[in-house]
């Protein structure tokens, strides 16, 4: 059986060797290795569950399969209470849970599922929508909520009502009656799966560790059975911490021996093998987010060449383009019957990816369409980028708005302007529905350019249903004959425009490719500055690549974005973008008795 060692040698390998040689890799690690080691963790334990099968506590448990204690503390790689592994809370529970939570000091709560999946109750809402809640003699506020494309952060307020203000002891010893709690609930993480992409949870997984302070107490971490999701998030958050510190890692060792103190963490042979990719993603792709005030010796720092004349820049971009994963498949928009779809078959969306149009009714493959989701800064679908329509697709491109309920579209110059909308006075038949140009109007930009208007009404008679939605004609953008900063201006009034409609903003150019996701990345990065005073510019532009391949490829288009944040970050009146609100105290967490770890050096 090969060790963590040998796996992540191979991953790295897969990277890089013919296409060949990776898919017999892959096909070895997922069929003959992961299921191995799998397996040998679930080996016979001595495992019991004395207090959940106690008459008494039966109905606390959420699944009766699973003989487990809903709640167990779990050991970190350097430390043997970094984590309290739980259940999903039931309404039966919450009086327990945030008593747990009180007595336990616990300053951070992950939870890796929502409240409903797929038409089942996942786990009951145990913290109150707005205002205040009791809970026994427990009192929860809820300060603040922010979403954010992947997952949302709750700050709460926790009262224990039964330690009155000014209570027992001097005022040295005193106990205080309020805490602060900080919630990371990730969102998109489907049941008894793994996401799509790794980056997003790495992101959050560092976004969370940063929340915890040294005085306070494990971090609860909880899905909706308790060992699945959570499971993975503490190999990974472990994982990543001993990256940092010892620049080592030992996935299989540290498993065997979480699951010595709570059986069937990290569940499915899925989730074993989403940690191996989420590892080597962190491993070579490191973390790149710098702060505001730090962008500009970043920046020098990754520009300036090294003894192999090539640049931490390079590498970066490099990384981005040269990535080979199972996200690129792009066998569907590749199809025979598509290709006369596409204007260009360098430039089409990865499956995963994809826009699927509702089916027309014995017309084969017409649920395809040359346009792909794109993540941005609030949303996982914020954008849809697609090419200019061709006359033959022109009805699908309206279908995907009326499918999508899309309210903004951005048209990007193209050299082929075919003018895909009608004209005022004859509305466009698609079939399901109708496109009505009702107004036209125009703004003008700084440089005197304009961008023209047109409001449509795409409306279904037999539906009884009307979408309103805005088409901004725009000139040529970025204008390489203007001040860099200037390409800021169409975005916001881009962001001035969504903020008041919902769904999608779909982004064309005539190709699909760099204007869009220029676009798209800078909105995306300019809301991380404002909202977190810290940009991440690899984490953005690799996204944008797995999701919508050969859009950028030159280095200087990737450079062009971080060109254009410096010039948001060095003529603001501070200087800076406001600082991110979380404190950058950081756990370290350990173990004994597992395999000796290898070093990551000759890794990477």
């Amino acid at each position: 059986m090969l060790s963590c060692w040998s796996h992540l040698c191979l991953s790295v390998c897969t990277v890089y060797v013919c296409s060949a040689c990776r898919s017999v890799l892959i096909v070895f690690l997922l069929y003959v290795v992961f299921p191995q080691e799998v397996q040998g963790c679930t080996a016979e334990m001595d495992l019991t569950s004395l207090h959940s099968n106690h008459p008494e506590n039966k109905h606390k448990n959420r699944y009766i399969n699973i003989w487990l204690d809903p709640v167990v503390i779990v050991g970190g790689y350097d430390s043997p209470r970094a984590y309290i592994a739980a259940q999903g809370p039931l309404r039966s529970t919450f009086e327990d849970f945030w008593q747990m939570v009180w007595e336990q000091n616990i300053g951070t709560i992950v939870m890796m599922t929502n409240l409903v999946e797929k038409g089942r109750r996942k786990c009951d809402q145990y913290w109150p929508t707005e205002n205040t809640e009791e809970y026994g003699h427990m009192s929860v506020t809820l300060t603040s909520c922010n979403l954010y494309a992947c997952y949302t952060i709750r700050c709460l307020t926790l009262r224990n009502m039964n330690l009155r203000k000014g209570g027992r002891g001097n005022h040295r010893t005193r106990t205080p009656s309020l805490r602060t709690v900080v919630q990371y609930h990730y969102t998109q993480w489907p049941d008894m799966g793994v996401p799509e992409y790794t980056l997003p949870v790495l992101a959050f997984i560092r976004r969370s560790s940063s929340a915890q302070s040294r005085n306070t107490g494990p971090v609860l971490v909880h899905c909706s059975a308790g060992v699945g999701r959570t499971g993975t998030y503490i190999v990974l958050h472990s994982m990543l911490h001993q990256i940092r510190d010892r620049n080592t890692v030992n996935v299989l060792g540290f498993l065997k021996h979480i699951r010595t103190q709570r059986n069937y963490l990290v569940q499915t042979e899925e989730q074993y093998v989403f940690i191996h990719d989420a590892l080597m993603e962190a491993i070579l792709g490191q973390d790149m987010e710098v702060s505001a005030d730090q962008l500009q010796n970043y920046f020098n720092s990754i520009t300036t060449a090294g003894n192999s004349d090539h640049t931490q820049l390079d590498t970066q971009f490099n990384l981005i383009t040269q990535c080979s994963c199972r996200n690129l498949d792009c066998s569907v928009a590749q199809k025979e019957c598509n290709k006369e779809k596409n204007r260009d078959s360098s430039v089409v969306p990865s499956d995963q990816a994809r826009v699927v149009l509702t089916p027309l009714s014995g017309v084969d493959d017409s649920d395809y369409i040359n346009a792909s989701y794109i993540m941005g800064f609030n949303h996982t679908h914020e954008f849809i980028i697609t090419q200019h329509p061709l006359p033959h697709t022109t009805k699908d491109f309206w279908r995907m708005i009326w499918d999508q309920n899309a309210r903004i579209i951005v048209m990007l110059p193209a050299e082929d302007e075919f003018v895909y909308w009608p004209s005022q006075e004859e509305a466009m038949n698609c079939d399901a529905f109708t496109v009505s140009l009702i107004n036209e109007d125009q703004v003008f930009l700084s440089n005197k350019e304009r961008i023209s208007i047109h409001d449509f009404i795409l409306e279904a008679p037999q539906d009884d249903y009307v979408l309103e939605v805005r088409h901004l004609q725009c000139p040529r953008w970025p204008d390489p004959e203007a001040p860099v900063r200037n390409c800021f201006e169409l975005i916001n009034v881009l962001k001035k425009e969504a903020g008041t409609r919902d769904g999608p903003t779909v982004v064309h150019d005539e190709l699909g490719a760099l204007s869009a996701a220029t676009l798209c990345a800078l909105t995306t990065l300019s809301n991380q500055l404002q909202r977190e005073g810290v940009v991440n510019v690899y984490h953005v532009v690799k996204m944008i690549h797995l999701m919508r391949p050969g859009v950028f490829t030159h280095l200087d288009q990737y450079q062009y974005l971080y060109r254009a944040l410096l010039s948001l970050t060095t003529t603001t009146d501070s200087g800076s973008s406001p600082s991110p609100t979380d404190v950058n105290d950081t756990l370290v967490s350990t173990f004994e008795g597992a395999e000796p770890a290898e070093s990551m050096a000759s890794l990477v």
